[in-house]
């Protein structure tokens, strides 16, 4: 993959893929990426603080990425 940058946000509870495989991947991504692991939160986060930690990454994203030159 190219373009523009990634977020990747996973629970770090959640265990339904091996961890090894999720890093494969993840370096296989090429463009800037950055990875979030959310607090307590499992598959479906909505467990705090992992929610507020969702919502914090992906504010934060979207604001880099609609000040970002094109």
């Amino acid at each position: 993959m190219r373009g523009g940058p990634r977020l990747r946000v996973r629970p770090a509870q959640e265990g339904w893929a091996p961890r090894a495989l999720r890093v494969r991947f993840a370096d296989g991504i090429a463009a800037p990426t950055r990875t979030v692991l959310l607090d307590n939160a499992g598959h479906f986060p909505v467990e705090q603080p992992g929610l507020n930690q969702l919502r914090e990454a992906v504010t934060t994203f979207l604001h880099t990425a609609a000040c970002r030159p094109a």
